[in-house]
């Protein structure tokens, strides 16, 4: 779980992930936060064995700290959770079924397969664009390849 900034969501989102039956471990990597999200981070889960807790000392952003994660994950599936909930713990199931069913051995989750999409409409055509050109270069069938923010 990448987090900048995000000590307002931290004790939320750790409650809700840690709440999935789908959950073995949760490794939290905060990365180089000003607000108070690694003092946050280091408090909440102290109640749960299944989290551990790393620290970037200065901003190296969401890809490193993703790398950093996977050297101490001990499962054998991962999931990438954001801190602010933009995804829903909820959706565990869906994302790991195909998985689990040998169908896929990786999932994307994507904002524009869903009803409800809020990005503004020139946003989501740039990002359409964007992703047919991935597509045609890598011969995948994403849905989402950027993120608007």
């Amino acid at each position: 779980m990448p987090i900048y900034n995000e000590a307002r969501w931290i004790d939320t989102v750790l409650e809700r992930v840690l709440a999935r039956k789908e959950v073995g471990q949760v490794v939290a990597v905060d990365d180089g936060s000003t607000d108070g999200s690694w003092e946050k981070l280091q408090a909440s889960p102290a109640k749960d064995p299944r989290v551990v807790v790393i620290s970037h000392k200065r901003n190296r952003g969401k890809g490193a700290a993703i790398r950093t994660a996977l050297t101490r994950l001990e499962t054998p599936l991962i999931l990438i959770q954001d801190a602010d909930l933009e995804y829903d713990p909820a959706d565990y199931p869906k994302l790991l079924a195909p998985v689990l069913n040998g169908t896929a051995e990786v999932v994307y989750g994507s904002r524009f397969t869903a009803s409800g999409s809020h990005n503004p409409r020139w946003h989501t055509l740039g990002n359409r664009l964007l992703t047919w050109a991935a597509n045609r270069v890598t011969g995948l069938r994403l849905t989402d390849e950027a993120r608007v923010t």
